[in-house]
């Protein structure tokens, strides 16, 4: 019976770690991050992003070439985020990837895919 309540406590406590980490990595990746995206028309090649989260929502906003495009159907899972936005019109998916203060991603259009990298350039 000790040992049946001892193995209970350690699940307790490593699922309890488990969801207090996975709200870290996610949140890890709210700030504000520099961007650069190849093959793409000028104005559109750098740039920031915006993610910012509200209660259990996260929010994404590119500042692009004295414009906020806000992003749709933003999804955060792990240190990944994906979302939507309309740029003149058209319907860009977006996809990134972050390491600490970097990541790496891409943008598919009808035109075509985008690489995207960048960095942090601030916490909040």
């Amino acid at each position: 019976m000790k040992i049946l309540a001892v193995s209970i406590k350690s699940l307790l406590i490593l699922s309890a770690l488990f969801v207090f980490q996975s709200f870290l990595v996610s949140d890890g990746v709210v700030g504000t991050w520099k961007y650069q995206a190849t093959n793409t028309a000028p104005e559109y090649a750098s740039g920031e992003i915006i993610i910012d989260k509200s209660e259990d929502d996260f929010m994404v906003t590119l500042s692009v070439n004295y414009s906020k495009i806000k992003g749709n159907s933003v999804v955060v899972e792990d240190n990944q985020v994906k979302f939507n936005i309309n740029v003149e019109g058209a319907d860009v998916d977006v996809l990134l990837n972050f390491d600490g203060d970097n990541f790496t991603g891409e943008a598919q259009s009808d035109e075509g895919t985008y690489a995207l990298k960048g960095k942090r350039k601030s916490m909040k």
